[in-house]
């Protein structure tokens, strides 16, 4: 009898433990994309200005790609980086460029299922430099398609996902506008989704920026 209230005892702990790491996960979530958006409200008001810079697209995609894989560990996402065989450079702001990766990749996995693939990809083509964030999750009607930029929208209501605000995609637009970049979808239902963003490569020479990636 007490082994059974024991076990009992440790799977609430257990369950508590989950719940209380899930909502700390989810508060720092919104607080980023706040942040984020006062940062919006001073650009737009001209108190803060975006530091453009060449920047070697896949040393700063791997940070950010870095600074997720914990979130992918907790959904036992299989998460994954690929990048071109040569550096491919640009102008963007590294901090905001940084943060439009973030959202894309939060996105893909919180609609990726657990044990799902999320995979983050630089590549060229032509005169243009791409980041994709790839997943196999539920995916996006095409009906859909022209909205999933605008703010508050969420694009599944029925997903256990208390903590979305709607708003990660809005950011990562408005950010890759602000840096002459562009951002595209392609998605298939139950399929999953592909997130490009493009941006104009630069011709640099590599030795005064091996450094930086």
């Amino acid at each position: 009898m007490n082994d059974c209230l024991s076990q009992d005892s440790d799977r609430r702990h257990t369950m508590l433990q989950n719940y209380h790491q899930r909502m700390e996960s989810g508060v720092r979530d919104v607080m980023d994309i706040l942040n984020q958006l006062s940062e919006i409200s001073e650009i737009e008001r001209g108190v803060e200005t975006i530091e453009m810079a060449e920047v070697n697209l896949s040393w700063v995609a791997k940070q950010g790609f870095e600074l997720m894989e914990g979130k992918a560990i907790e959904k036992t996402i299989n998460f994954e980086f690929t990048r071109s065989e040569y550096s491919t450079y640009i102008k963007a702001d590294i901090v905001k460029l940084k943060r439009v990766l973030q959202n894309l990749i939060s996105n893909a996995i919180k609609y990726t299922p657990h044990e799902g693939n999320v995979t983050v990809v630089v590549a060229e083509k032509e005169n243009q430099a791409l980041l994709k964030v790839k997943d196999n999750g539920k995916g996006i009607p095409e009906s859909h398609y022209s909205k999933i930029f605008a703010p508050f929208v969420k694009l599944d209501e029925t997903i256990d996902n208390d903590s979305s605000t709607g708003l990660g995609l809005y950011v990562a637009s408005y950010f890759t506008d602000l840096m002459n970049g562009e951002i595209t979808v392609e998605s298939k239902e139950q399929e999953g989704s592909v997130f490009t963003v493009r941006f104009p490569k630069v011709n640099v020479n590599y030795m005064e920026h091996r450094q930086a990636g």
